[in-house]
């Protein structure tokens, strides 16, 4: 939520959402590198041959920080960070397709009852914006 707020408040003077995250990623980098050292860890090394699984999942987690940071431009940030919190829903449907997860009804009915509530929530929130803009 705060890397939000920070972003719109620096687009506002023309930074753009690639310069962000460029810059976001060199101080991850630039903080992370001395606790790697101290523990000894080496990301080449240390990663049980996992490392392509590694790097898709960085690309993928790096075109979201891109897609959701842009989108915080054109939406107001209630509304993104109602819409962020919609992830658990989207973590069941994808381990039922991805793991085979078995769900039991009653986990349908409850995953169908709050993504209707958080559909609410946005276009009211949207319809809310609207009229006082």
């Amino acid at each position: 939520m705060l890397t939000s707020i920070i972003f719109k408040l620096l687009a506002k003077s023309g930074v753009s959402v690639i310069e962000f995250m460029f810059f976001r990623n060199a101080a991850n980098l630039i903080l992370n590198f001395p606790i790697m050292k101290y523990y000894g860890v080496n990301p080449l090394k240390d990663t049980n041959g996992e490392l392509n699984w590694i790097i898709a999942r960085t690309v993928v987690g790096q075109l979201c920080f891109i897609c959701f940071q842009t989108s915080v431009v054109v939406n107001p940030l209630s509304l993104q960070l109602i819409l962020l919190q919609t992830s658990p829903f989207w973590t069941s449907l994808l381990a039922l397709w991805l793991v085979k997860e078995r769900v039991r009804a009653s986990e349908y009915v409850a995953m169908t009852l709050c993504f209707i509530g958080i559909i609410g929530i946005a276009l009211s929130k949207q319809q809310a914006v609207e009229s006082a803009g």
